[in-house]
């Protein structure tokens, strides 16, 4: 065997050490990544055990409490401010989430419209395992959620199988969840039917009003160009979402449209009236999202400007005010309005709700009789 020279064994040695020192740093960051997982699960376990919510061991899901109450109507500021997580998270942190719906206690279908379009626009965009969740721990939320067809349109399981039958005379019917990206007139045409027949009778312009108060909802989606929070205009940017509730005892309909566009706000520039307005009632030379919201259901307003457009509000205003009982809610970005008893009344959140809720409520004791 050669007899090494010292430079070749200094030159061995330290590389002896190098390798060593290596090897000891390598273990010492596996070390620290582990206890540092370790932590972060521990952690993660005891956020599980305070809030009462299922241990979700995948560390890159974000996790998301929904509140005791979800509803706009009732709850507006935890309800938006879990919506705009869940958005924020998702599209522009590109990040999962994982929504608890343990602790839901109360749930509005409005507030279930607008969750189940932005899981199905967040799982278009990015991946289907984008947004995960629980099981609501009350059988009637759950039993609410599958009639409005949430779990089935979201493709999940539906754990306990179909709801309880409800055999109360005064029990609220929903229908299920449908969206699309073009004017359904037939659709709409065959809800209006159903309404006429089996709950609110009305005359031919009655009729004729209802079915183009949706119709034109529906327009306004596809007409305000809004692209998605990638910047990329597509079929998800053109999609309008409805649901509805009806009470055959109490002669009610609740009709629910969504879409998640840039707004009324925005799609309807302030005229000279809405700036003197605006400045008389807040000393502010621009209108709040609110009142433009109102300005949007006075006479003939659109931006469009074609002819024959601008009356779906009109029209849902007329119904409220020729039925035994109504009320129009919009909320529109920040701003908010109703139209209930002829008198209306509007402001503005804190949060965006990220598009347009149109809530529209009538009943009748008679036929519902109007005139053009």
């Amino acid at each position: 065997m050669r007899k090494l020279s010292e430079k070749e064994r200094l030159r061995l040695l330290r590389r002896a050490v190098a390798s060593a020192a290596h090897d000891r740093h390598r273990w010492q960051r596996r070390r620290a990544k582990r206890l540092n997982r370790l932590d972060l699960l521990a952690e993660r376990k005891m956020f599980a055990a305070r809030n009462n919510v299922f241990f979700d061991r995948n560390l890159s899901r974000v996790q998301i409490i929904l509140p005791r109450i979800l509803s706009f109507k009732e709850n507006y500021a935890e309800t938006a401010y879990v919506i705009n997580l869940m958005r924020e998270v998702s599209l522009t942190e590109n990040r999962p989430v994982m929504l608890h719906f343990s602790g839901v206690e109360q749930i509005d279908p409005s507030a279930a419209l607008v969750l189940v379009a932005e899981i199905y626009r967040i799982r278009n965009l990015r991946s289907f395992n984008y947004v995960s969740g629980t099981y609501p721990h009350l059988r009637e939320i759950y039993d609410l959620l599958i009639e409005l067809g949430f779990f089935g349109l979201l493709k999940i399981e539906e754990l306990y199988g179909p709801p309880k039958p409800n055999t109360a005379a005064d029990r609220s019917i929903f229908l299920r969840f449908v969206s699309g990206n073009r004017v359904d007139a037939e659709s709409v045409d065959r809800f209006v039917s159903i309404v006429e027949k089996h709950i609110v009778p009305m005359n031919a312009v009655a009729r004729g009003k209802l079915v183009a108060a949706i119709i034109e909802a529906m327009n306004n989606t596809l007409d305000h160009a809004h692209p998605n929070p990638d910047g990329k205009s597509t079929k998800l940017s053109h999609r309008w979402w409805l649901s509805s509730e009806v009470n055959i005892a109490n002669r009610e309909v609740r009709i629910l449209l969504f879409d998640q566009g840039v707004g009324i706000p925005v799609t309807l520039p302030p005229d000279r009236y809405d700036r003197i307005r605006a400045f008389l009632t807040r000393l502010s030379p621009f209108p709040s999202d609110g009142e433009m919201i109102m300005a949007a259901t006075e006479l003939y307003r659109t931006s469009t400007g074609q002819s024959g457009r601008g009356r779906g509000f009109r029209n849902m205003k007329q119904f409220v005010d020729t039925c035994t009982d109504g009320e129009l809610r919009v909320l529109s970005n920040r701003g908010f309005y109703t139209y209930m008893g002829g008198e209306d009344a509007c402001g503005d959140e804190a949060l965006s709700i990220g598009g347009t809720v149109i809530e529209w409520r009538f009943r009748n004791e008679g036929t519902v009789d109007m005139e053009e």
